[in-house]
């Protein structure tokens, strides 16, 4: 019976985490020095001709010029890896050794070994040679630093909650229940930017590029989400894209999804033009994660046992590649 308890409790938060994805479609972490994160839920990184990226307890990479998939690390007894950045030649990650469990960031090599726990925390973010990450405790919600092996831990910033964040240009930005604040990445002058009108602060915010932050907001008057922009400098908001969910910006276009006639779909929009691309369009999508010129998303499975697929495409639509299918409920 304990083993069956396991596989039911195993199952149930898989389904209980997609349940969290469905409702908004989240963003990523890239290699380098450009840090661009809102969740902990994200599942792939890109580095050279690579993208790295996981399916619950195994570790794989998948070159993007020949898609040759390569298995680098199983841990047969944890259950999930997730928030993967991956920097000289080590991948920095989010580890849960089991359902329900603490959340510890994670560090092994790109082949494999010397793996290592660096400590408990979420919402893993690299930049500027640091680890950044949010604890939770029971009186608070707190945001940290440490070297990249794990030593020289430091508060950066508590709060009753905070529930993402982000780094742009030197200033951390994050969300708590009904707001979006701005700190130093020293924990200094602390400012509050805007109110959000919903609860929905933890799946708001979900890029910050070129001066504007952008983030998702659900219309009451037309009953759908809607992306939003405000700009840093001139404090003006202004909606973007209606009836969508954005995950990411990048290289002058905004990434999203959005639902119609049955469908949801996978686009692009450039931001000087407004013009929209469509990348791909399945009967759902449940998640979805830029990684350079490639976008790693999951859609429904061919069968019940096999229910959830996770692919990889190009941004232009083209070379669109079955990676994993596997079961999630």
């Amino acid at each position: 019976m304990k083993e069956k308890r396991g596989f039911v409790k195993k199952y149930f938060a898989v389904f209980l985490s997609l349940l969290i994805v469905l409702s908004s479609v989240l963003t990523t972490v890239s290699e380098a020095t450009s840090i661009n994160t809102s969740s902990a839920t994200t599942t792939s990184a890109k580095s050279g001709d690579y993208v790295y990226y996981s399916v619950y307890n195994k570790l794989y990479r998948v070159n993007t010029k020949t898609k040759k998939k390569q298995l680098i690390l199983y841990k047969k007894s944890w259950w999930d890896f997730n928030n993967i950045t991956v920097y000289k030649g080590y991948i920095y990650c989010i580890a849960e050794r089991d359902a329900g469990d603490d959340t510890y960031i994670y560090r092994v090599k790109t082949d494999g070994t010397n793996g290592k726990l660096l400590g408990k925390g979420e919402n893993l973010v690299l930049y500027g040679g640091k680890l950044y990450y949010k604890c939770d405790t029971d009186k608070n919600k707190a945001i940290y630093r440490m070297n990249l092996d794990g030593s020289g831990k430091k508060l950066i910033k508590s709060a009753t909650s905070i529930y993402s964040f982000e780094i742009y240009k030197s200033n951390i930005y994050y969300s708590t229940l009904y707001n979006i604040y701005k700190v130093d990445i020293n924990g200094k002058n602390n400012k509050r930017l805007f109110y959000l009108l919903d609860e929905e602060s933890d799946k708001a915010m979900f890029s910050i590029y070129g001066g504007n932050i952008y983030y998702n907001r659900y219309d009451y008057n037309e009953g759908v989400t809607s992306i939003y922009k405000y700009n840093l400098s001139s404090k003006k908001f202004s909606k973007v894209i209606s009836n969508a969910s954005g995950f990411d910006v990048s290289n002058g276009y905004i990434y999203y999804t959005t639902s119609s006639e049955n469908k949801e779909s996978i686009y692009r929009s450039k931001i000087s033009t407004g013009k929209k691309y469509l990348i791909t369009k399945k009967s759902y999508i449940y998640s979805a994660h830029l990684e350079g010129d490639y976008i790693l998303y999951k859609s429904p499975g061919p069968t019940q046992h096999e229910n959830t697929r996770l692919s990889i495409i190009k941004c232009n639509g083209k070379e669109n590649t079955k990676l994993a299918d596997f079961f999630t409920s």
